[in-house]
């Protein structure tokens, strides 16, 4: 050739041929991605938003695994600080809220409601984009992205949740040991668990990890309010502060709220309730809130002394008081506070460990300004028990067997003089 180029036609031949096979395959690739993306335009849209999601969740698992061995090889520091920080919420969160379960939950049920917004818009928009991605491509390139945000969604859980949940139990070990996180946590709990106790939905005194559910009721035979305080006791043991739990009839069962943790020497309960439960460091008496805040029957439990206390419940008089007061019947309202405080209250002690009962008539003293007792007598344990097991809203104290043998059991006189010294 002219230009020096001279090659074998043969070889020409060749590579023209290659030439042409070369661009033909190109050319038959193309018109396969083609066909198709053609072929998915016509695919129905449920079936292409499921392959994008099963291509997105396919890849998380690994993703995460890659994203955690990545923070750790590469990103210690910030790995550290990230953990450090979810540990420092969870010291600070728990030493503040220590008293005030119901608002740890309520903040936590606000988080959660934000956290579902927010997951659904993002859900949404990764739909819509899924729906609007028509080729091969286009759903691959979503699905990477999609898995990506995932897998570092998960990772961050992964690294910060177990720091979260230390930090939380640390907390709440050294909140009652020092008196200055002491006092936050009694300063949170009197600004804002008190109150909300009040008005939020009574569901939410029944969620959380130490609601029970007793097979304690009997529609015939009544409410086995004896072994509901037996149960309790143990599972509510003195932390230093007194623990309340509300507890709900729920057809035979027993529902037994979360604990609801007072100050060291009172439980605030919120509102009145039908039952509740509640304990005292030392004090074998109830107090006349106590009484007040329950409808039908009150539990004491003195966890270190292992005894229990029953008591009938003057919330219904209470709430009509209130009720005559604030339609302005003064007159009304007095005689029957002057009423209340007249009649005596209904109380029986227990002793399980020594099998001892005491059944206890206690009466308003407006000079002392506390309960005392009027009547204190021993009484059947066996009686005291098949009443408590069988309880409709009476104790009954005065048609239990009281013989003058009782009063010769072991530790029978100690008790009456705790009874009698209060």
């Amino acid at each position: 050739m002219a230009d020096g180029r001279d090659f074998p036609s043969g070889i020409e031949k060749a590579n023209s041929s290659e030439n042409r096979l070369s661009l033909l395959s190109v050319s038959e690739n193309q018109n396969n991605a083609d066909l198709l993306d053609s072929n998915l335009q016509r695919e129905g849209v449920l079936n292409r938003l499921g392959k994008v999601y099963a291509d997105t969740l396919s890849q998380v698992p690994g993703k995460v695994v890659s994203t955690l061995a990545d923070d750790i090889e590469n990103n210690i520091a910030g790995t550290a600080l990230k953990v450090g920080t979810a540990g420092g919420i969870g010291i600070v969160s728990a030493i503040a809220l220590a008293r005030s379960p119901v608002a740890a939950k309520t903040i936590l049920s606000g988080v959660g409601i934000a956290s579902t917004f927010v997951a659904a818009e993002s859900t949404l928009k990764f739909s819509r984009d899924a729906l609007s991605a028509e080729t091969v491509f286009a759903q691959k390139a979503l699905a990477e992205q999609g898995s990506d945000s995932l897998a570092r969604l998960g990772a961050d859980l992964f690294e910060t949740a177990p720091a979260m949940v230390a930090g939380i139990k640390l907390g709440l070990r050294v909140s009652p040991k020092f008196e200055r996180l002491n006092s936050i946590a009694n300063s949170v709990q009197a600004k804002l668990e008190f109150p909300l106790r009040k008005v939020v939905p009574e569901k939410l005194h029944f969620v959380g990890p130490d609601v029970k559910s007793l097979p304690l009721a009997n529609s015939e035979r009544g409410l086995n309010l004896f072994h509901a305080a037996d149960d309790l006791t143990r599972s509510t043991p003195w932390r230093g502060i007194e623990d309340a739990r509300i507890l709900k009839l729920d057809g035979a069962k027993l529902k037994v709220s979360s604990r609801l943790p007072g100050t060291s020497q009172e439980t605030f309960i919120g509102g009145r309730k039908d039952y509740a439960f509640h304990t005292h460091e030392s004090e074998i008496l109830p107090t006349s809130g106590d009484f007040l805040s329950v409808r039908k029957a009150g539990i004491v439990s003195l966890p270190k002394d292992g005894v229990l206390v029953f008591h009938e419940g003057r919330a219904v008089q209470a709430e009509e008081i209130l009720k005559l007061r604030k339609t302005g019947n003064a007159a009304a309202a007095a005689a029957l506070q002057t009423e209340l405080e007249s009649n005596t209250m209904a109380t029986l002690v227990l002793d399980p460990k020594r099998e001892l009962a005491v059944g206890v008539n206690l009466r308003w003293s407006g000079a002392e300004n506390r309960l005392i007792a009027t009547n204190a007598k021993p009484v059947n344990y066996n009686d005291a028990v098949n009443n408590l097991s069988r309880f409709t809203d009476r104790l009954n104290i005065e048609s239990m067997q009281s013989p003058t043998n009782l009063l010769t059991k072991p530790g029978m006189s100690k008790l009456l003089e705790r009874i009698r010294g209060y």
